[in-house]
């Protein structure tokens, strides 16, 4: 149990953001916001598109995932995926994901140097679509798509995490990513989005960020695939969501409700009983 401070003062707890982690990737991640800003400023934009985008993005509204399994670490002697059944993987549900894992809760999922952690879920979908799956773990991590035993997507970068799209037809599958370690490995990731669920919730193409609506257009399979500038569009949306991965997690200032009062100590007041 802490002692309040002598003096009144005391930590307060503030809420955090993601930001860029120096002022290196400051730099860059506002010239790729200002890039993204200018193809906007070129695009012809119609109120045309809007229909079909949208009902595009209301087919694709009703995907989801169930059955997050996380194995325990195993040796990377052994790269082949484990049978969901097997007792051997120590298969448990994986609480915190999708999403993820670290601090108390990490402790004995993690995987160490020369390990694999795999992490298995389902997802169905109401149409082909497009999901954007988010994972962490060293290069070498990668994943795999129903009983495929070739890698969909692999990490090869030392980023924190990459971000792999995930190419699905109407039904349901099982996804399998095999999470690589390194040393000090803090935190587990996995993560699944629809990039055209914030315009199946607004109904407004206006009403999207456009970072949003960059990600909408970036989708090689969605209904402004042909729009002039698409080609722009692809690589920007990469560039954002690899500085994105980057970020670092960052405090928020804010000022006290109330003023606290200062004032000298005396000589010798920590001394006091």
């Amino acid at each position: 149990h802490a002692e309040p401070a002598l003096d009144g003062n005391s930590y307060t707890y503030g809420p955090v953001t993601k930001v860029p982690a120096d002022q290196s990737a400051w730099q860059q991640w506002q010239a790729l916001a200002a890039a993204r800003e200018q193809l906007f400023a070129e695009l012809d934009e119609t109120s045309e598109d809007y229909p079909a985008a949208i009902a595009y993005a209301a087919k694709r509204a009703g995907w989801s995932t169930s059955n997050w399994k996380i194995s325990k670490p195993v040796s990377v002697a052994d790269p082949t995926p484990p049978n969901a059944t097997s007792t051997d993987a120590g298969w448990k549900n994986a609480t915190g994901l999708p999403g993820s894992i670290s601090g108390r809760g990490a402790r004995g999922k993690l995987p160490g140097e020369n390990q694999i952690v795999w992490v298995s879920f389902d997802v169905k979908t109401p149409a082909d679509q497009t999901l954007d799956l988010t994972f962490g773990g060293s290069i070498g991590s990668h994943i795999l798509l129903d009983d495929a035993n070739v890698p969909v997507a692999e990490k090869d970068s030392i980023d924190r995490v990459t971000e792999a799209p995930l190419r699905l037809s109407v039904g349901t599958h099982r996804v399998r990513v095999a999470v690589y370690g390194q040393a000090n490995l803090s935190e587990l990731e996995v993560r699944i989005a629809n990039r055209w669920d914030p315009l199946a919730k607004t109904k407004d193409w206006s009403a999207c960020s456009t970072r949003q609506r960059l990600r909408m257009l970036a989708d090689d399979r969605g209904p402004l695939s042909d729009r002039v500038g698409r080609d722009k569009a692809a690589p920007l949306d990469r560039s954002l969501a690899i500085a994105e991965a980057n970020f670092t997690t960052s405090l928020i200032a804010s000022e006290l409700p109330t003023p606290r009062p200062t004032r000298l100590l005396s000589r010798g007041e920590y001394d006091l009983p």
